[in-house]
């Protein structure tokens, strides 16, 4: 657009001014490629958000599985299972902080809670990737805690399972 006159706004809408400039429609197409740019890097940033998110999932439920078969390996009826099942689960999630803020808890049962829970982990990397955008760099953390929580439920499970099985 023309700087040289205070009008260049009046005249903005046809393409020229007093002083016989004409507006740049390369402006208006640079601006077009910029929110182009920008949508794409935006919709770039969402899905690996989702990947993320799907990745740093599989862990969970590898370690809530891993659970699952420990204490599968502790009942000796499925009847025994759902009672062993339901307070343990229930239990990990209501102290997880996915409910009450785990800053309510004491700070005992905070730490019991993340080094035997996998859940207050994957809340808090729910909550960095859902909702702060945070990338692989931040929640790394608590993917990897995580995933040794369930390593750790993993091998007790194997070994108990191999007991029982094998009565060894």
């Amino acid at each position: 657009m023309c700087v040289a006159s205070q009008e260049t706004s009046k005249y903005a809408a046809i393409g020229t001014c007093s002083h016989h400039c004409t507006t740049s429609s390369s402006d208006s197409s640079a601006a077009a490629r910029m929110t182009k740019v920008l949508k794409a890097k935006q919709a770039l940033a969402e899905a690996f958000a989702l990947l993320l998110f799907l990745g740093g999932s599989c862990f969970y439920v590898f370690t809530v599985a891993a659970l699952g078969i420990l204490l599968g390996t502790v009942a000796a009826t499925m009847g025994q299972f759902g009672l062993l099942a339901i307070p343990v689960l229930l239990v990990m999630m209501l102290l997880s902080g996915g409910t009450t803020p785990m800053e309510s808890m004491p700070v005992w049962l905070q730490y019991l809670m993340k080094v035997i829970s996998p859940t207050p982990h994957f809340v808090v990397f729910s909550q960095d990737v859902l909702y702060r955008g945070a990338g692989l760099s931040i929640v790394w953390p608590q993917i990897l805690a995580t995933a040794v929580i369930g390593a750790i439920y993993f091998a007790f499970a194997l070994r108990r399972f191999r007991s029982v099985i094998f009565g060894g």
